[in-house]
């Protein structure tokens, strides 16, 4: 436990990362007792996400998109999202989909979808979706697979409605079966 907050403090981006965690979680490690410090938790997930850490800027903009530890903000969490999205981090290209699929408090990609609190862009939202789908997420082959029976922000092709449908589920069926065994 001492030698992650020596590293962190060392500037460790990935220890910087546990670190974070453990803040946002409050926990106890080798006899460490962290509290629970949301403040702190984004903190540290900031100067991990300075240096690069794809899964501390997903994490650093769902604090914002939450409100936790810092002001809740929406153009942060997106700015931290893409960060972490252009470095192919699938959670964050589905709820960059989401807010541009909806443009509501919660989901840029349903933001985007919908058209609430941001510019509805279902052409952007499609893209989020599909990069995320692609990496084998559920969530974004489901909501690919919708626009494509809607027709939003790609042509109304019920092939690939139906194609991504089946995507999903052989992933989750998958998924259930490594957790069953």
């Amino acid at each position: 436990m001492t030698t992650i907050i020596a590293r962190a403090f060392r500037g460790v981006a990935d220890d910087q990362h546990r670190l974070a965690l453990m803040y946002k979680l409050g926990q106890c490690r080798d006899g460490v007792l962290i509290q629970q410090d949301l403040g702190q938790a984004a903190w540290w997930y900031r100067k991990a996400a300075e240096q690069g850490l794809a899964v501390a800027q997903f994490s650093l903009g769902a604090m914002y998109f939450n409100g936790e530890g810092v002001p809740h903000d929406d153009e942060q969490a997106v700015a931290w999202f893409r960060k972490a999205a252009d470095q192919g981090h699938a959670f964050a290209q589905l709820n960059l989909g989401r807010m541009y699929a909806s443009a509501s408090r919660g989901n840029l990609g349903t933001a985007y979808y919908v058209g609430e609190g941001a510019a509805k862009d279902d052409v952007q939202a499609e893209a989020w979706y599909r990069k995320a789908a692609e990496q084998g997420n559920a969530e974004a082959q489901r909501a690919l697979g919708r626009m494509y029976e809607d027709g939003r922000g790609a042509p109304q092709d019920g092939l690939q409605a139906a194609a991504w449908g089946l995507v999903m589920t052989a992933v989750s069926a998958a998924f259930l079966c490594w957790l069953l065994y």
